[in-house]
């Protein structure tokens, strides 16, 4: 049969595709209903879709009616931004639904970590709680199931190399692990300054801790300069 004649990979698979989608429809029903029900409840706000080729076209198209059914905005994110430029992405939208989170960090990165915690809940009314690693082994632990929210600040010392591996172990386990760490090499999922000695990174972690719960209040519809039922004058005794 000549090239002419014979049906190209193209062809058939258009000729295949009712017919595949409509199976799909069939033996995927509980697994979409599953995935609607999920997505309803947790309601985003904002939607990222990864996709290169006509993948993204496809994205595109799905963009589009979220936007116009939903009311959701919608960004297409290139792959090439974290896979080649590492662009500092803040990832906002892991603690965007959170209602309750575990900020950890050990040694001189704790100071930093209670006042990441006061932050979460006085901007974000996010219930937030501080732990060292070291006591996260214990009890605490016992909270952390799939999708549980943590934040983990590690700072360069002699407690880094363990708190990256309770973020790897915590991940395995199905956590929604934000992991910030300082240092030539390190390779956390948040964008992070060293300083030019290491007892002041939490200085630094702080810093840029103060910019990402801004934005994280505002997604939530707070506004961080007037947390609820308080003021920056108290009265105590």
């Amino acid at each position: 049969m000549s090239p002419a004649c014979t049906p190209s990979q193209m062809r058939t698979e258009a000729l295949q595709s009712p017919r595949v989608v409509a199976e799909q429809l069939a033996q995927d029903t509980a697994t979409l209903s599953g995935l609607v029900g999920e997505l309803r409840r947790r309601a985003p706000e904002h939607i990222v879709t990864i996709a290169r080729g006509s993948s993204d076209h496809a994205a595109a198209y799905f963009g589009y009616l979220c936007m116009l059914r939903l009311g959701r905005y919608v960004t297409s994110l290139p792959p090439s931004l974290l896979s080649l430029y590492a662009a500092p992405l803040q990832r906002i939208g892991t603690l965007a639904d959170a209602q309750r989170l575990m900020v950890v960090s050990r040694g001189p990165g704790m100071a930093v970590a209670l006042e990441a915690a006061l932050k979460f809940k006085e901007t974000c009314g996010i219930q937030a709680e501080t732990f060292s690693s070291a006591e996260l082994r214990h009890g605490p632990m016992a909270l952390i199931d799939q999708g549980y929210p943590l934040l983990i600040l590690a700072p360069r010392g002699p407690a880094q190399e363990e708190m990256g591996q309770l973020a790897d172990e915590m991940r395995a386990r199905g956590a929604r692990v934000l992991l910030a760490i300082t240092g030539a090499g390190a390779k956390g999922n948040l964008p992070c300054t060293t300083a030019a000695h290491p007892d002041l990174d939490p200085v630094c972690l702080i810093q840029s801790f103060y910019l990402m719960v801004d934005s994280l209040a505002r997604a939530r519809g707070r506004d961080p300069d007037k947390p609820s039922y308080l003021s920056k004058v108290t009265l105590t005794t």
